[in-house]
């Protein structure tokens, strides 16, 4: 079985290059790895998501790079775009 990128994470390495992480609290060593783990994230999930507020059951488009280094609450969401289909 092959392993996740974020097993490096958990053993205090970067999961882009596997070197070690000098900051606590973060998943790459680096301004490049990070854009990097960024464009990883974009190629396999897209550009922007479809989160839907569960409470109104509207959608909205929000940016995969926003999910990755803000991540998001329910009173952000009214930041974002609506999703038209």
């Amino acid at each position: 079985m092959e392993g996740s990128i974020f097993d490096n994470a958990s053993q205090g390495l970067c999961i882009i290059c596997s070197l070690p992480i000098t900051v606590s609290g973060r998943m790459t060593c680096s301004e490049k790895c990070h854009d990097e783990f960024v464009k990883f994230g974009e190629k396999k999930f897209g550009i922007t998501k479809k989160v839907v507020d569960a409470t109104t059951g509207i959608s909205y488009k929000v940016p995969t790079k926003d999910l990755i280094e803000k991540g998001l609450t329910w009173k952000d969401l009214r930041k974002y775009p609506v999703w038209k289909d």
